[in-house]
C-alpha cells in the first residue's frame, strides 16, 4: 500500500493520484459517499476527501488525470495499477477500502457497495483479465 503522510503522497506512484494534483487535507474526513454527481466539488481537494468514490489510487496512470482534475471521480478506465495487475480482484477491493479507511470515516459497507456499483463496471470488467482463471493475462504494455 502507498504511504499516506502528506499532500504529495502519491507523486512517485504509477497511479492516477500521482497525476491528479489534488491535496489530501488531513482535517477533512467525510462520513458518507457523496455519489457521482452530488454535492459541490472543491477544485483543489482530493475527491476521496470530499466523499466521492474515486479509484485513482488503484488505477494505472498515464492519462494525466483529466477526470479528477475536472472534478469527476476516476472510474479506472486505464485498468488496474501495475502492482494490482499482478494480484487478484480481492486485492483491488482491499486496497481501495484501506485508502478509504485511512482518508475518510465512511463505513466500509458503504464503500464496498459503491465499489460494486454500475459506475465502476468498466474497471471491474478490466480486472476480469486478472481474476486467476486459465486465460492468459494481458501484459502491462498492452493496457490502454
Amino acid at each position: 500500500m502507498v504511504a499516506l503522510s502528506g499532500k504529495n503522497d502519491f507523486k512517485s506512484s504509477k497511479i492516477v493520484c500521482a497525476e491528479c494534483g489534488r491535496q489530501k487535507v488531513k482535517e477533512i474526513r467525510p462520513q458518507s459517499l457523496a455519489g457521482f454527481s452530488q454535492g459541490n466539488v472543491l477544485s483543489d481537494i482530493c475527491l476521496i476527501k470530499q466523499g466521492f468514490l474515486c479509484i485513482g489510487s488503484s488505477t494505472r496512470n498515464g492519462c494525466l488525470a483529466p477526470c479528477p482534475r475536472a472534478g469527476f471521480p476516476c472510474v479506472g478506465c486505464r485498468g488496474p495499477s501495475d502492482i494490482l495487475m499482478e494480484k487478484g480482484k480481492a486485492a483491488w477491493l482491499q486496497s481501495i477500502q484501506r485508502i478509504f479507511e485511512t482518508l475518510t470515516d465512511i463505513p466500509a459497507e458503504e464503500v464496498n457497495a459503491g465499489l460494486r456499483s454500475p459506475q465502476l463496471s468498466l474497471f471491474l470488467f478490466q480486472f476480469s483479465d486478472y481474476d486467476g482463471t486459465a486465460r492468459p493475462v494481458r501484459p502491462k504494455e498492452k493496457m490502454i
